[in-house]
């Protein structure tokens, strides 16, 4: 469990492995790396992203060893992002990059192109970001993470595809190291040089 209190929707809660196989041969020996996130609010709704780390024939020699370390290459990968999440929820967003509040570290993604969904203006993304965010506040890395998933089921949106990509732009967050956080240039700025 990375974070199995206060279960949101739209929030990364279980880390795990699964293997799978058919022992009559008819079928591959599977082992996945998973992570599940709630995506409803009364946890009836689960997402599972799923990392094929290994898959052989269910015949030969070398089964033991092959899924033994498939199961290896999976928790590796488990830990890598269990471990990012916690580094994650250490990080304060605000002091980091020097933010006065949340509406501007959305309004500064998506000026930067860092969180944006075709048909919306700037200015629609930031308030369903922000609005989203205000579900479950908080300053980490962490809490703007799970505000880019969570906008994408807290909102209605045009198209599934408008939903996947704020899915995976939480994942992609998550794992940058340094966020693009450029003050967006204006038409003052411009007029100043």
């Amino acid at each position: 469990n990375i974070v199995p209190e206060n279960c949101v929707a739209g929030e990364f809660f279980k880390a795990g492995i699964r293997i799978t196989t058919a022992d009559d041969g008819t079928g591959s020996i599977r082992v996945q790396s998973l992570v599940f996130r709630n995506l409803c609010l009364n946890l009836i709704i689960i997402d599972v992203a799923k990392q094929l780390t290994m898959k052989r024939r269910h015949v030969g020699k070398g089964i033991a060893e092959a899924v033994t370390e498939g199961i290896a290459d999976a928790k590796r990968r488990v830990s890598y992002f269990a471990n990012k999440w916690s580094e994650a929820s250490l990080e304060n967003v605000l002091e980091r990059y020097g933010m006065v509040d949340s509406r501007e570290v959305f309004t500064r993604l998506v000026a930067n192109g860092v969180v944006a969904v075709p048909g919306y203006t700037d200015e629609e993304m930031v308030d369903r970001l922000v609005t989203a965010h205000a579900t479950e506040p908080g300053y980490s890395k962490t809490a703007y993470v799970n505000a880019v998933t969570k906008a994408a089921h807290y909102h209605g949106w045009n198209t599934m595809d408008d939903v996947a990509m704020l899915e995976e732009k939480g994942g992609e967050l998550l794992f940058q190291k340094v966020w693009q956080m450029d003050a967006p240039v204006t038409e003052e700025a411009q007029l100043l040089d």
